[in-house]
């Protein structure tokens, strides 16, 4: 029995699904707690530069909400383009010209999207407008933006809409944590503290919202 637990180990081992940093030897086979801590460190690794790229890939968009929304969606397309082109105009110092404008998702009644640069996302509802996704160029026009997003409540025409990086799955899950645990903390009496968002460069610290003092 151990002959063979020690063959399928080492079948593993060759196969590469165990990723070890030196080789081991036949006489000093490691132990399966051993083996099973390298898989499992192995499989974390490989999540994390999925999350990486994920976010390098996201970097370069902005989430807009609260656009309004036409029901026609050829005026619609048009109507998404001019406005979201007019507010960068407003806000920011520099021409940015996006690459694409997209409404993420359908409309109510799973009417078919044809596929151009203004998509939206989600479903339609008489009380919600679906998010435009934005695609620029270059990060560095992402962070021009949504450095210049406070402007927007200046503006009676804008003052009611408000960007958001395009975050992952991971990224939106610290946000939620972090405002879930500032909520418990002004709920519990704690003063001094406030939720902030970070915008930088770097998209480890990007769009958080850590419960620290200010």
């Amino acid at each position: 029995m151990a002959n063979n637990r020690d063959r399928k180990l080492w079948k593993l081992l060759e196969d590469g699904e165990i990723c070890c940093s030196s080789a081991v030897s036949r006489e000093k086979m490691p132990s399966r707690s051993t083996i099973l801590t390298v898989n499992t460190s192995y499989t974390e690794t490989e999540g994390l530069i999925e999350e990486i790229n994920e976010r390098q890939k996201k970097s370069n968009n902005i989430i807009i909400y609260n656009v309004p929304e036409h029901d026609n969606n050829s005026v619609d397309d048009n109507t998404d383009s001019k406005f979201v082109n007019v507010l960068l105009t407003t806000i920011c110092n520099e021409p940015i010209i996006p690459s694409k404008i997209i409404r993420l998702g359908q409309k109510t009644g799973n009417e078919p999207i044809i596929p151009s640069k203004i998509i939206r996302l989600g479903q339609k509802t008489a009380a919600n407008t679906r998010p435009i996704k934005l695609v620029l160029p270059d990060k560095r026009f992402a962070m021009i933006i949504m450095r210049s997003s406070e402007k927007l409540k200046l503006h009676d025409t804008y003052k009611n809409i408000y960007l958001q990086h395009d975050l992952t799955f991971q990224q939106r899950e610290y946000s939620r944590v972090n405002k879930k645990e500032f909520v418990g903390r002004k709920a519990s009496g704690e003063s001094g503290i406030g939720l902030k968002c970070i915008h930088t460069e770097n998209y480890k610290t990007k769009n958080v919202y850590p419960a620290d003092k200010q």
